[in-house]
C-alpha cells in the first residue's frame, strides 16, 4: 500500500497482518479522490479542508487526504491491531501535526454527543468538510454523523491532540 499523489507520493503504509482490517486499494481510492476533486456537481475540495475518516484503519484515505493538501484529518479507529498501524504510520510519515487520532468504536465516538445541545447548533457550519467511511453506515449512524459535523465543542472536547 502507498500514497497515490502529493507530497507524500510512493511513501509506503504499514498494513495489518490479518485479515481483520481490509486496506483501500489504490484504485478505488484513486476514483474516490477523482469524484472528489473533478465532479463539477459537488462544491468540494481536498486543499485545506477539514477530514473525517470513519473506521481509519491504516490510514490510507486520510494520509492520501494530507498528502494532497487537506489541512487536518481526524481518524476514528478501534481496533487495536489497525489503530497501532495507524499511528505508526502517521508517526512515520511526520503527519502529526495535521492528524487527530480517537481510539473508539464509530457508535460510542457519536453517542458521546448530547442530541439535544447539538441539534439546537445546527446553524453552525460543518467541523470536517469531507466525512468518509469505509463501511456502509445505517440510518441511525448516518443521523448522529450529520449532528456530529456540526458540534465543534464535540469536536474539541473528544478529538485526541487539541
Amino acid at each position: 500500500m502507498r500514497i497515490i499523489s502529493g507530497t507524500l507520493k510512493g511513501k509506503k503504509l504499514l498494513l495489518p497482518k490479518d485479515k481483520t482490517t481490509r486496506p483501500l486499494k489504490d484504485i478505488v481510492k484513486e476514483s474516490i479522490f477523482n469524484v472528489i476533486e473533478h465532479y463539477n456537481k459537488m462544491n468540494v475540495s481536498i486543499i485545506q479542508s477539514n477530514i473525517l475518516d470513519l473506521y481509519s484503519g491504516s490510514g490510507s484515505f486520510g494520509i492520501e487526504a494530507l498528502s494532497r493538501g487537506a489541512k487536518k484529518v481526524t481518524f476514528v479507529e478501534n481496533y487495536s491491531m489497525a489503530h497501532k498501524i495507524l499511528t505508526s504510520n502517521i508517526s512515520n510519515l511526520n503527519c502529526s501535526e495535521n492528524s487527530d487520532v480517537i481510539k473508539d468504536d464509530f457508535i460510542n465516538f457519536l453517542d458521546k454527543i448530547d442530541l439535544k445541545r447539538v441539534k439546537k447548533r445546527l446553524e453552525y457550519p460543518a467541523q470536517w468538510t469531507v466525512q468518509v467511511s469505509d463501511k456502509l453506515l445505517t440510518g441511525h449512524e448516518q443521523e448522529f454523523l450529520e449532528l456530529v459535523v456540526t458540534d465543534e465543542e464535540f469536536y474539541n472536547k473528544y478529538c485526541i491532540g487539541k
